[in-house]
């Protein structure tokens, strides 16, 4: 009985084991081809002829946009 309850823990472990593996590869080639870390542009450019004058991030998060 004990022999059993060893092997269904091993077996358990190498599951879980290869599972979280392939996780890690899936994210690593996300972040590598960009997914996860897309650019972000110098400029803001709007269509339709709005032009944006200048932008401002806060340290908040909020963001400033002055639209000429």
């Amino acid at each position: 009985m004990r022999m059993r309850k060893g092997q269904t823990a091993m077996e358990y472990l190498m599951t879980y084991g290869w599972a979280i593996l392939i996780i890690m590869v899936v994210l690593a080639v996300l972040f590598y081809l960009g997914v996860l870390n897309p650019p972000i542009p110098e400029q803001c450019v709007f269509p339709a002829g709005i032009t944006c004058i200048s932008s401002k991030l806060n340290t908040t998060g909020g963001l400033t946009l002055l639209i000429g």
